[in-house]
């Protein structure tokens, strides 16, 4: 991955892919894939005819269980060619985490050291916490 821009006049049909930032009871939430043995936050590439709301409730769902949060779109921001879009989730309430790649959700108070994209997600936690201070939102 090289050069990370936020870019507010990229189009909805330009973005391919998704990344949630999320938090539950104060922690911030991190997913182990089956296949790694780092942390990363959720994301996944945007389906044929899907909106990309409907791709990021679609994902949090599919690697979380989550069943109530708050999805608030951050910024969307181009890695090279490619276009995505930040979202933060604020979660209220988990279940069963439903079979997909993923193999578990760990709870943390800051960013865990060991992460599949440290540099990406270093930058997109920073957004986050900018673009929520700045609108007041409640971060927990």
């Amino acid at each position: 991955m090289n050069s990370k821009t936020y870019d507010q006049t990229i189009q909805e049909k330009d973005i391919s892919f998704i990344v949630i930032v999320s938090r539950h009871s104060g922690k911030w939430l991190f997913w182990k894939h089956k296949d790694r043995n780092t942390y990363e936050s959720p994301g996944c590439r945007r389906e044929e005819n899907e909106s990309i709301w409907q791709t990021a409730h679609r994902e949090f769902y599919e690697e979380s269980g989550a069943i109530d949060y708050d999805l608030i779109m951050i910024s969307p921001y181009r890695i090279d060619e490619k276009c995505g879009m930040l979202f933060y989730a604020g979660v209220k309430k988990l279940t069963t985490l439903p079979d997909s790649e993923i193999e578990s959700i760990h709870f943390f108070d800051d960013i865990p050291v060991q992460l599949t994209y440290p540099e990406l997600e270093h930058e997109l936690m920073d957004r986050i916490k900018i673009n929520l201070s700045c609108e007041g939102h409640d971060q927990s």
